[in-house]
């Protein structure tokens, strides 16, 4: 079954089909530094899935204190179908980074029904994960999938925030992009990150991802800042 980055957000369930849009949640990934305008800021996403329209929505809310910053993931999803509930996921989960690295991390995803928990340390020169089908190793400076910051440019390897899995990722450096957030044009760049499935990150001028998106075969999900 195909990891996705945002919510990373779904997981293969009943609905084939929309398995693994990522809660994004999202591989934006880790902290972003003090060049990359760290602050204090909540970003809301409007999810949309391009057959089925709006799927819900996934928030970021990031606090620095101390030295370390904290990142607060809520992603509500759900998909109807004639009007029936196909596919319903939410997720909660919480990061900790300090000095650029990940040192803690805790995921709780209910996915019709379905509870999947994934907790993560750092120890040493790894970050250690233990996930419903064991424990993995993850190097120091693993990125995980969930866009809040501009981090994840040079990432390497990428850790699902809803599985707890790991694969090889490279970003590359798109094209100058002009997007509509909130009905107004904004000028971004547009990352392209090779993993399966594909994804695509915009940043504005301040280096906040504005927008996101995972293609999968059931279609592309588009996550939009709303505020």
């Amino acid at each position: 079954m195909k990891e996705s980055f945002a919510v990373s957000p779904f997981r293969r369930t009943a609905l084939r089909a929309l398995a693994w849009i990522a809660i994004p949640t999202v591989l934006i990934w880790g902290v972003a530094h003090a060049a990359d305008g760290e602050q204090d800021r909540v970003l809301t996403y409007k999810a949309v899935h391009a057959k089925y329209g709006d799927i819900g929505t996934y928030i970021n809310n990031i606090a620095v204190k101390d030295g370390v910053t904290t990142v607060t993931t809520q992603v509500r999803l759900r998909v109807r179908i004639l009007g029936i509930t196909a596919h319903r996921e939410e997720g909660d989960r919480t990061e900790q980074w300090k000095d650029g690295r990940i040192v803690a991390f805790q995921s709780i995803t209910m996915a019709n029904g379905d509870r999947t928990e994934v907790r993560g340390a750092a120890k040493g020169d790894n970050f250690v994960v233990s996930a419903p089908f064991g424990t993995v190793d993850a190097p120091a400076n693993v990125r995980l999938s969930n866009p809040w910051s501009a981090n994840f440019i040079g990432a390497t390897s990428m850790l699902s925030v809803d599985s707890g899995k790991l694969q090889p990722v490279s970003v590359d450096a798109g094209q100058k992009e002009t997007v509509t957030i909130g009905g107004t044009p904004v000028e971004t760049q547009r990352y392209d990150i090779a993993s399966n499935p594909p994804y695509k990150v915009w940043l504005d001028s301040r280096r906040v991802p504005v927008m996101f998106s995972v293609a999968d075969e059931s279609g592309i999900v588009t996550f939009t800042l709303v505020k």
